[in-house]
């Protein structure tokens, strides 16, 4: 963590983002961001000086056309962000995808 506040700093970065996979990157959600968000400061100062955030996040899969997604909404309270995306195409086209997003906007 030290290192990423000390490479934001350096590049005039106020705030950074920690993430888990979610689980269609063939990955299995064990939502350990969770677990060092408790652990970590909010804010960590660099070494020269300047004060970076820290969010936890967690990646958001849209699975279909209808919006569902990978990402257990129970969960939503306990991340500072929920990213939502494609590791798939949704369709045929990039209609389907913009109305799979809309439909995940929607319902989410």
């Amino acid at each position: 963590m030290k290192e990423i506040v000390e490479i934001a700093a350096s590049k005039g970065m106020r705030l950074v983002n920690i993430s888990d996979h979610g689980s269609a990157a063939g990955k299995q959600m064990n939502f350990g961001v969770i677990v060092n968000k408790m652990r970590w400061p909010r804010e960590i100062r660099s070494s020269g000086g300047k004060t970076v955030s820290v969010l936890a996040g967690i990646e958001a899969n849209i699975l279909d056309i209808d919006g569902n997604s990978d990402f257990p909404n129970k969960l939503s309270g306990k991340f500072d962000l929920v990213s939502a995306g494609f590791h798939h195409p949704i369709g045929k086209s990039a209609e389907d995808n913009t109305q799979a997003l809309e439909n995940y906007l929607q319902r989410y």
